[in-house]
């Protein structure tokens, strides 16, 4: 198994991150292998279904079609790799997007600009019992793996600890990287 479960358990928990890592890993891979072509298109089956795996989990919706592989090898390969490029060029630009983001907020702050939120106490005191319900839900759950159920602990964590801020900045609340 090329992508083991070291390496799934290793991604980190922000989706545009662990998908460049994983298509950063096949590239990889592929190099790796290059003259193996029995490997490189176990490599890219593999991938292919990390991939579709791992979109389905965190409800991603692609503009284009997952590939089909019906062979021949070399016409999967390239199907593969052209999906694996394709995605990470998406990833490139909503990381860039991020970066883009994060400084107009450390400017914002510098310079004292006003797009912030302040929740009430009455908004605090309700959006904390229904993270508490979701902790809940999440710790008492069956049907969820450990490690899903750990990421998913750890990142209400974070935007509880978001919460108690005085002043939160609005994309903050509005995180496009927020996915069950």
């Amino acid at each position: 198994m090329y992508f083991d479960e070291s390496f799934i358990q290793s991604l980190p928990d922000d989706p545009n991150i662990a998908l460049r890592q994983i298509c950063d890993k096949y590239d990889t891979m592929v190099n790796d292998y290059f003259q193996n072509s029995g490997a490189v298109h176990d490599i890219s089956v593999q991938a292919l279904d990390l991939v579709s795996t791992f979109l389905e989990a965190i409800g991603f919706e692609l503009e284009s079609e997952i590939p089909e592989l019906f062979g021949p090898r070399d016409e999967d390969i390239r199907r593969v790799s052209d999906f694996i490029a394709e995605l990470r060029d998406g990833t490139t630009r909503q990381l860039g997007k991020g970066q883009y983001d994060s400084y107009k907020h450390l400017f914002m702050e510098k310079f004292e600009v006003s797009s912030h939120y302040e929740f009430s106490q009455g908004d605090l005191d309700e959006i904390q019992e229904l993270l508490n319900r979701l902790r809940d839900l999440f710790s008492k759950s069956e049907e969820l793996e450990e490690g899903h159920k750990s990421r998913l602990l750890r990142r209400l964590e974070k935007l509880q600890s978001e919460l108690h801020k005085k002043v939160i900045p609005l994309p903050i609340v509005k995180t496009e990287n927020w996915s069950f």
